[in-house]
C-alpha cells in the first residue's frame, strides 16, 4: 500500500516533536501540540492541510504529589542571597528580597 501524504507528514511531525532525544516526553507532547495548533490554523485556509492526531504523544507533565516546603533557615538564606543580587539600578536585590519575604531576618 503506497504511503499517503497524510501519513508521511504525521511521521515527519512526530520525528520533529521527539527532538531532542534526551528531552522529557511532556516536552515532546508540547512540541507536537504546537504543530497541531499551527496546522489547525492552516486548515482554515487550506482544507487539505494535515493535522496530526491528538493521541500520538498524549503525555502531560505531572507535578510531584507533595510540594517542597522550605525550612525557615532556607528561606533566610534565600532572602540573604536575593539581597546580594547584582543590579544596575539598585532595585533588583530589594525587589526579590521583598518577594521572598520582608527582606530582613524578621520575615519569619
Amino acid at each position: 500500500m503506497p504511503e499517503t501524504i497524510s501519513t508521511r507528514f504525521t511521521e515527519i511531525a512526530l520525528a520533529w516533536a521527539m527532538q531532542p532525544a534526551e528531552a522529557q516526553p511532556a516536552q515532546w507532547a508540547n512540541r507536537l501540540a504546537m504543530v497541531r495548533r499551527f496546522t489547525r490554523y492552516c486548515s482554515a485556509i487550506d482544507p487539505r492541510t494535515v493535522v496530526p492526531p491528538p493521541d500520538l504523544l498524549p503525555h502531560r507533565y505531572r507535578r510531584p504529589s507533595s510540594p517542597y516546603i522550605y525550612r525557615d533557615e532556607e528561606i533566610i538564606r534565600l532572602i540573604e542571597a536575593a539581597k546580594r543580587l547584582p543590579s544596575t539600578v539598585g532595585l533588583r536585590p530589594q525587589t526579590y528580597a521583598t518577594l521572598f519575604g520582608r527582606g530582613d531576618r524578621h520575615a519569619l
